[in-house]
């Protein structure tokens, strides 16, 4: 449990503009362990839960809201065992969540969690550990799905940038983004 609050990820903001009336932030996700995060079993991951306050505290945006019962305000798969939340280079609403993660594919191409059942990867954008290379990575071990498009999800981590209108509240504000397990 420290490892994964104190050790595992180091979240980060780099980058906050604010122009008409949107703002727009960069957050940054640098994976500090020698493997990806989160690891084995497919049914873990880690997600973005980044929050937008205006001056009163009120919340303007929201994406990864944890809930009571586990599940993740906004995921796909937690609506339904037939979708799953795609991999993100920009995050504009509340109901798209930024999960790092193995989805899992049956023969059919259906989405599983059964390992005997599992012919292939829909996703796995894992945040790499440091030297990871995904352009040749073998595929045992290759990123599958969008992340393998995106050119700032590479070996050591990730960056993914949130618009939020901002144009109805009062400024200034405040970006919180934590990396949930």
């Amino acid at each position: 449990v420290r490892h994964l609050q104190d050790e595992s990820a180091e979240v980060t903001i780099p980058r906050i503009d604010i122009r008409d009336g949107q703002l727009s932030a960069t957050v940054a996700i640098h994976n500090r362990g020698g493997h990806k995060l989160p690891t084995a079993y497919p049914s873990r991951r880690v997600w973005l839960h980044v929050t937008v306050r205006d001056r009163a505290d009120a919340v303007v945006f929201e994406s990864g809201a944890p809930r009571p019962d586990g599940s993740i305000d906004g995921n796909d798969n937690d609506e339904s065992a037939t979708r799953f939340e795609p991999h993100y280079t920009e995050v504009s609403r509340r109901d798209q969540v930024q999960i790092y993660e193995t989805v899992l594919r049956a023969p059919d191409g259906a989405l599983t969690t059964g390992l005997l059942t599992a012919s292939g990867f829909a996703k796995d954008n894992r945040l790499l550990p440091d030297g990871f290379d995904k352009r040749t990575a073998s595929p045992d071990i290759a990123v599958h799905g969008a992340a393998e498009a995106d050119a700032d999800f590479v070996g050591g981590g990730d960056q993914v940038q949130y618009v939020v209108p901002v144009n109805q509240a009062q400024g200034p504000f405040r970006v919180s983004a934590e990396l949930w397990y």
